[in-house]
């Protein structure tokens, strides 16, 4: 039984925590933010979440306060408290006092307090460990899960892929050129738009040394999607920084290893997960506007089922009798998984400029 003899709320005496990352998002009602920190000492992964109604005071969200401090701040700090909760899904709440919590500014190295298995010393290692893993449905489900940090050896291409908005890179995650390989994919985000421009730079200066994020498995490849990385000098929380400066980036054709119609079912399938586990009535009233421009995209790469299995599952949200939702969804997830499977059979493709 999952969760057996777990109890929903633990308070915790004395508590270090290690920033990881941190990720905006807004919808009509609200922007939020979701932090996450790491315990050095149990290597467990807690979440700071909060939000804040568009009805509030137009500030910027990095200028917002919490725990009685810059938003920004907190995103990339250390903090050590005797007035923290943490709860069965891995949430943790601090109590809003600074006689009892001190927040600090990161250290360049503060990550190499962090042990396997979230820190591993190369790409091949965390290929085993996803390998070995339980599957997610027998796992507690915790509000983060599959983040990691990877050492960078070597930058071996990167560019802008316009057609899909998203800065990509080829990158060497250890000592081995095939088996160390790493695909790294950081999107566009409308909450943070500065995030590509900063790690452009870094890329471009040949500077990256660590990266923090969500690593996934597909075929032989490792894909990783950054929310932290480390240069030579600092860790750079990249929806944390204010600033950004814009540089001229390469395009990713020049160097495709990754296919399009890949990426866009890897996406699909995360947001039919993200989908499920949150339970679509309760997605707000943009579902329609997001699932209709999901359908347009997998239509505009030749996937008509696929968009016609996800559009009658929205008409049958919105009408009297939704109880065939669930058969559409599942088609759906099936088409998807064994559309996925047939592109990790096709050889890659380098395309190679004239």
């Amino acid at each position: 039984m999952l969760g057996l003899g777990i109890q929903g709320e633990v308070a915790l005496d004395h508590l270090r925590l290690v920033s990881l990352g941190a990720q905006l998002s807004r919808d009509d009602q609200n922007e939020s933010v979701q932090i996450i920190f790491c315990d050095p000492d149990t290597l467990a992964l807690m979440v700071i979440e909060h939000e804040w109604p568009h009805s509030e005071p137009s500030t910027p969200i990095l200028q917002r306060r919490l725990l009685s401090q810059p938003l920004h701040k907190i995103m990339q700090s250390q903090i050590v408290t005797q007035a923290a909760k943490r709860h069965a899904n891995g949430t943790l709440s601090i109590a809003n006092t600074a006689r009892h919590s001190n927040i600090l500014p990161m250290m360049h190295d503060a990550w190499q307090q962090i042990a396997h298995p979230l820190r591993h010393p190369n790409a091949q290692s965390l290929q085993r460990w996803l390998q070995q893993a339980d599957p997610a449905f027998a796992q507690p489900q915790q509000v983060v899960s599959q983040l990691y940090l990877l050492p960078v050896t070597e930058i071996l291409a990167w560019g802008w892929d316009a057609s899909s908005q998203t800065l990509r890179a080829s990158l060497q995650c250890g000592e081995d050129e095939q088996l160390d390989q790493v695909e790294l994919s950081l999107h566009y985000s409308a909450c943070a738009p500065q995030a590509i421009d900063i790690l452009a730079k870094i890329l471009h200066d040949d500077a990256l040394s660590m990266i923090s994020g969500w690593a996934h498995r597909h075929g032989e490849r490792l894909y990783f999607e950054p929310i932290a990385v480390c240069d030579k000098d600092r860790v750079i929380m990249l929806q944390a920084q204010q600033t950004a400066q814009s540089i001229e980036m390469p395009s990713w054709q020049e160097h495709a290893t990754l296919a399009p119609l890949h990426d866009l079912l890897q996406q699909s399938r995360a947001l039919l997960a993200q989908w499920l586990l949150q339970g679509l009535i309760h997605l707000g009233s943009n579902i329609a506007q997001k699932v209709q421009y999901r359908a347009q995209q997998l239509r505009q790469h030749g996937l008509g089922e696929c968009a016609e299995r996800l559009q009658r599952a929205l008409n049958s949200l919105q009408s009297s009798a939704p109880e065939q939702m669930p058969h559409y969804l599942t088609e759906l997830y099936y088409l998807i998984f064994e559309y996925e499977k047939e592109q990790s059979t096709v050889k890659d493709v380098i395309i190679l400029p004239d």
